[in-house]
Order: structure tokens, then C-alpha cells, then sequence
């Protein structure tokens, strides 16, 4: 799978971690405690793809377990350590 032609140039894991990146700032936009999780597990797959190429359907695969597992350890966390609201239930 080859690349949009203004994407030509640019090295795949700047892409990851530009998505990365981007996903941080919609968790801030639009809070759920869920982006993040996903935001790093792209972020890993770029640090990754910095590392070693990779085709782009394992790219997707190990986006997919990476994603997976981010999520359910942030589960794991906020049950561990529940965050408190000020506001009233």
C-alpha cells in the first residue's frame, strides 16, 4: 500500500506518532479516559516502526493488540485507583 502522494516523503512512524499525537488532543476536547489508551498504543507502533519496518497490514495488526492492551490495562488502572469528582452524583 503505497502512500498519498503529499504523505511521499514522510517516514511512516511520524505518521503513528503524528496520530498519536492527535488523538492525545481530541482526549482533551472530548474527555473519556479512552483516547489515551489508544493514543499510546499508536504512539508505540511508531516508536516500533522507528525501529524496524514493518508491512502496512502488521502495522494494523499490532496497532489492533496494542490498542487492545492499552485499554484493558487503563481498565485495570482506574479500578485500582478510581478517580474522584468534585461534582456531586
Amino acid at each position: 500500500m503505497s502512500l498519498p502522494a503529499f504523505l511521499d516523503g514522510i517516514a511512516v512512524h511520524w505518521l503513528w506518532l503524528s496520530a498519536a499525537a492527535l488523538l492525545a488532543i481530541l482526549e482533551i476536547f472530548l474527555p473519556g479516559i479512552f483516547l489515551v489508551w489508544i493514543a499510546a498504543a499508536a504512539a508505540l507502533v511508531g516508536v516500533v516502526l522507528a525501529v524496524v519496518d514493518l508491512s502496512f497490514p502488521f502495522q494494523v495488526g499490532l496497532f489492533a493488540v496494542l490498542a487492545f492492551l492499552a485499554v484493558w490495562a487503563g481498565r485495570i488502572w482506574y479500578a485500582r485507583n478510581p478517580v474522584t469528582s468534585a461534582d456531586p452524583p
